[in-house]
């Protein structure tokens, strides 16, 4: 915000040289394996891996903190975030796509996290940058769905 002069009502120092993206895996890889056992029937499992995420941050708590008389306490700038762990899923998938007239049918099953891993799926750095004081989402366990497509 500016006064009528254009100038700030206040400034704000801070620095993030060297931090991560926070809340976003840096690293992932995928692999895929898809056999079509029929034509219009497939299975496929789906391998991913997720490595160097990091808690979410907000930019203000990259500063120096004072105390009332102005004096830094502590100095955040360039203060990396806690990494969360990293972690793999394995997805398997099926389908199967027929004809009933003119209409096509896609009939869609999935079975996503088949090894019922738990993992952080996100994070918001908490006080301090500690882990134990952040905000954490912890993943579903493993989990079936289904879907029908029809196209005409």
């Amino acid at each position: 915000m500016f006064d009528a002069d254009e100038n700030p009502y206040d400034t704000l120092e801070f620095s993030a040289k060297g931090v991560h993206v926070g809340d976003a895996a840096q690293l992932q890889f995928a692999s895929t394996i898809k056999y079509d056992i029929t034509k219009g029937l497939y299975v496929k499992l789906k391998w991913t891996y997720f490595a160097k995420n990091f808690a979410n941050f907000d930019l203000v708590s990259l500063t120096p903190v004072t105390d009332f008389s102005g004096n830094i306490v502590a100095d955040n700038r360039n203060r990396e975030s806690w990494q969360m762990p990293n972690y793999h899923l394995l997805d398997a998938f099926c389908g199967y796509e027929f004809f009933i007239k003119k209409l096509r049918l896609n009939f869609n099953a999935g079975l996503i996290n088949i090894l019922n891993q738990y993992y952080i799926t996100d994070a918001t750095n908490g006080r301090d940058f500690y882990a134990a004081t952040s905000l954490v989402y912890f993943s579903q366990g493993r989990r079936f769905t289904t879907s029908l497509k029809i196209t005409y």
